[in-house]
């Protein structure tokens, strides 16, 4: 299927109708753009947590003292990442929260 859509103000456009329901999206989705190394663009839909519902609702907790030697801060987790890994763990909050504010559930 090819359709056609010029870029509006802003450099804006809208996914075509038919294209979103074969593919399932909805308002508030998430998508991402990736560019591939033969210079075309990647349109895929991301999940701001995959298999969320698997978690448990109710905290794990460690042996007393297991959680005393196992004690880091979240400073020391985001200073222990390299540089990718904080720069995708800001997008990633930052869409998380985003999606909070908007009352999107994923």
């Amino acid at each position: 299927m090819t359709v056609y859509k010029f870029l509006g103000k802003e450099g804006r456009t809208t996914i075509p109708y038919p294209i979103r329901m074969k593919l399932g999206w909805e308002k508030g989705d998430l998508i991402s753009f990736t560019e591939q190394p033969d210079g075309s663009i990647l349109l895929q839909q991301e999940f701001l947590c995959d298999g969320c519902e698997d978690l448990p609702t109710e905290p794990v907790l460690n042996e007393p003292e297991q959680a005393e030697e196992e004690k880091i801060t979240l400073e020391d987790a985001l200073d222990g990442l390299t540089e990718q890994e904080q720069r995708e763990a800001l997008v990633y909050l930052s869409m998380k929260w985003a999606a909070k504010q908007a009352g999107i559930r994923r």
